[in-house]
């Protein structure tokens, strides 16, 4: 093998590498978690640009259909001067 050919096979290993370790999309967090891999991915160049569009679509219907998480209500605040 020469160098080109090395690069690429090294860069196809490093490609299936990080898909393996992609969250899944079971919840909130891990579609949060899915769509921060995405980015990382495209960036180093292990996704194709509509490659990467479908994957970011898949997150976001996955994403919106796992129910917000839902707040508690803060206590009000007591407005009002103190004395020291």
């Amino acid at each position: 093998m020469d160098g080109e050919e090395l690069e690429a096979y090294a860069q196809t290993a490093a490609s299936m590498a990080f898909r393996c370790c992609m969250p899944q999309l079971t919840g909130r967090r891990r579609a949060q978690a899915y769509f921060a891999c995405v980015a990382a991915g495209l960036q180093r160049g292990y996704f194709k640009g509509a490659e990467a569009k479908a994957m970011l679509h898949s997150a976001q219907l996955a994403l919106n259909a796992y129910p917000k998480r839902q707040q508690k209500p803060r206590p009000a605040r007591q407005i009002g001067y103190k004395q020291p």
